[in-house]
């Protein structure tokens, strides 16, 4: 079986109409938040779950542009802020070496529609021990990011074996 052991959701209308590409102004950078909410929905699902970013061992987000998925990687506290390049070039989400991210293509793969859904049941197989052709070795621990809308709202959840 497969358990939810943590979430984390983040919403606000607010944070959209104020910023200005991924720069925070306004009652965004009061609330302190980080570009996309992202982080403080991880924090609160890490945080459920009594764990942290290193502890997981697949992640599936929601990024249907290359660069929010590196963002990502730093939102949810998986790469260090500022290095996502470095954190790439030095292997950070080789499958076998690194962390395994998006095993399922994300929404780079294969669009919008419903994806969310999708990114869940890639968890689940790989916990399971059920993903054919892209089984990440020993997976005991994943996390799962959805976002709406232009990245205004975030929702985390951490699944377990």
């Amino acid at each position: 079986p497969v358990f939810i052991a943590g979430w984390g959701q983040l919403t606000t209308h607010e944070y959209v109409t104020e910023r200005l590409g991924l720069q925070l102004s306004g009652i965004a950078a009061q609330a302190g938040f980080f570009p996309t909410g992202a982080r403080s929905a991880a924090e609160q699902a890490y945080a459920m779950a009594g764990i942290g970013p290193s502890d997981l061992d697949v992640v599936e987000t929601s990024a249907p542009f290359t660069f929010l998925a590196a963002l990502m990687l730093e939102e949810l506290g998986l790469a260090p802020d500022g290095d996502i390049a470095g954190f790439l070039r030095r292997g950070g989400i080789d499958k076998d070496g690194g962390l395994a991210f998006n095993t399922s293509g994300g929404n780079l793969s294969f669009g919008q529609s419903a994806q969310g859904l999708y990114l869940l049941l890639e968890a689940v197989e790989q916990l399971r021990r059920e993903a054919r052709g892209r089984q990440v070795r020993d997976a005991e621990i994943a996390l799962v990011h959805g976002h709406g809308g232009s990245t205004s709202s975030n929702a985390v959840v951490i699944l377990t074996r």
